[in-house]
């Protein structure tokens, strides 16, 4: 467990400083890893706030209450987006092409999501899913590509 800073901008929705927690386990696979950081984050907010449940303010003043209690959901990223959008993506493993690149911005366009330069499949995927999938996340959520076929960050926590 650690602080960190990274050399980025800020906004609404990242901030360059904060605390990350770090676990391994031998022979897990990531539904454990899963279980084991819902069991964790659950099991500590009850045991400081004496339950589950904590209230946030946005920046309107509007309060909006989070339930930490396990199972949290679990959204299937490419599944979940291709319903919403109404469109077949392509194999994740081309999303990387030039093909996969066109058709994820053709798709930003038709739908009218913004996504700032450079346009890589990842940024792009990105603006997808912080439009579609991260808006139904008040409460903890894991959005993964369960096939683990897309590179780098292929589990988020939102």
């Amino acid at each position: 467990m650690g602080r960190q800073f990274r050399n980025e901008g800020c906004d609404l929705t990242h901030n360059p400083e904060f605390t990350s927690l770090e676990f391994y386990q031998a022979f897990a696979d990531m539904y454990d890893l899963m279980d084991m950081a819902e069991d964790l984050v659950s099991e500590l907010v009850h045991h400081i706030f004496g339950t589950h449940t904590t209230t946030w303010h946005d920046k309107e003043g509007k309060a909006h209450t989070i339930n930490w209690q396990k199972p949290w959901r679990r959204i299937p990223m490419i599944p979940t987006l291709e319903e919403i959008i109404g469109e077949q993506f392509p194999a994740a493993d081309t999303l990387q092409t030039a093909d996969g690149q066109a058709f994820l911005k053709r798709v930003l366009k038709k739908q009218g999501v913004e996504c700032a330069s450079p346009l890589t499949s990842s940024r792009m995927l990105d603006a997808l899913v912080g439009e579609y999938l991260e808006s139904q996340c008040t409460n903890p959520t894991f959005i993964g590509e369960w096939s683990g076929i897309i590179s780098g960050a292929n589990l988020g926590v939102c």
